[in-house]
């Protein structure tokens, strides 16, 4: 703001309104992993972490990379997963 040498009114109008927006229903995820077994390349949904074990076996991270645990980790907060098992192309 400047400041004038002769009388004037300025005022400074702040408004810290905020609108918070949450999310209703089932949270859900999209993830493309890895996993030793499963449909190769199709999108499957998925609402337990033991439904999504039983069918892609027990994630591991030292073979397949983290994607699968940030699944069941997911699941088990109670959210959805759409998820997309990917295999290389010169996989036998």
């Amino acid at each position: 703001m400047a400041d004038f040498v002769h009388p004037s009114v300025s005022s400074r109008i702040i408004d810290n309104d905020v609108v918070f927006s949450t999310a209703s229903g089932t949270p859900k995820l999209f993830a493309a992993y890895f996993s030793g077994k499963g449909v190769d390349r199709k999108t499957r949904r998925y609402s337990t972490p033991e439904e999504f074990i039983f069918f892609n076996g027990e994630p591991d991270m030292a073979k397949y990379g983290q994607q699968a645990y940030n699944v069941v980790n997911w699941l088990t907060n109670e959210g959805e997963v759409f998820g997309l098992r990917l295999t290389a192309d010169n996989a036998t």
